[in-house]
């Protein structure tokens, strides 16, 4: 309904709702996270309407908004360190890049046409480099600064979820990433060459998601990829090599079809855990 809550992360009361979309725009809903920017006060969303809209994290007062020529289906990602926003866009095909202060409205810096919408957000490297997943199966490395195409990977499948990163403990940045014909890729972030690459079975609609284990026999990194039809693999992350999947014990089969991404994090107990929506109405916590 192009409505914007926001909740106390403790009870989860209602602090402010903020009617994000306009009855003008051309679409009211709003399918991306938003994103937030601590210093400046801020929280940034993207809607269907062709519009980026920022508001006051106190009170969700509408600082400022932007058009673009194109459904924000993703939503914006924030280079807090560069003072840059990315919006990539589905009917207009393409990536806005936007320079920005403070809570000041941002000024559009660049445009890079396409060749097939984008459903995925836009990743930036340590470096401020883009990496960009178009639709029809294009992994695209753009510089931050000018937008210009570094390099390009055709994955022969489409893809609609954005590659995680892997930049610590590594001796060159990789990018992990599914695809829509079930192949998970591993691929060296310098240069796009791949890695390894992995059939798992079934599409993967969102991003992995890259945790450390104190284990020694499964690898100090652990690749997790959720699967269309509920299935959770886990790889080495090194070497793409399954360490939890369906015909091995126990397997991570979930009760219904999956097209989110997971997340992870270390409890307080050092021990591991891996969250995961899934379509049976149920949130999966994995360990």
């Amino acid at each position: 309904d192009g409505k914007l809550h926001c909740l106390g992360l403790l009870q989860g009361e209602r602090i402010w709702c903020t009617q994000v979309s306009r009855p003008d725009d051309p679409g009211a809903e709003i399918k991306g996270s938003p994103v937030v920017d601590g210093g400046a006060g801020f929280v940034v969303v993207g809607t269907h309407g062709r519009a980026v809209v920022a508001l006051a994290l106190g009170d969700g007062t509408q600082l400022w908004r932007l058009r673009v020529a194109g459904a924000a289906f993703a939503g914006p990602t924030l280079a807090v360190d560069f003072g840059t926003m990315y919006v990539p866009t589905t009917s207009g095909q393409a990536v806005h890049k936007f320079s920005y202060s403070g809570c000041e409205c941002p000024k559009r810096s660049w445009v890079v046409r396409l060749s097939a919408p984008v459903f995925a957000k836009v990743v930036v490297e340590p470096g401020g480099d883009i990496l960009v997943i178009v639709v029809d199966g294009t992994l695209k490395r753009l510089s931050g600064y000018s937008g210009e195409t570094l390099w390009e990977l055709n994955l022969e499948s489409q893809a609609y979820g954005a590659p995680c990163l892997w930049t610590e403990g590594c001796s060159a940045p990789i990018a992990f990433l599914g695809t829509h014909a079930g192949v998970g890729f591993s691929v060296r972030i310098t240069d796009g060459a791949v890695l390894w690459r992995v059939q798992l079975g079934a599409a993967v609609y969102g991003s992995p998601c890259l945790l450390t284990s104190s284990c020694e026999a499964q690898g100090p990194h652990m690749l997790y990829l959720a699967q269309q039809n509920g299935t959770i693999s886990v790889l080495n992350a090194a070497t793409g090599a399954q360490l939890l999947c369906p015909g091995q014990q126990p397997p991570l089969q979930l009760g219904g079809e999956v097209f989110s991404s997971p997340v992870g994090w270390a409890s307080l107990d050092g021990a591991l855990r891996v969250a995961v929506g899934c379509r049976d109405n149920h949130v999966y916590c994995l360990r």
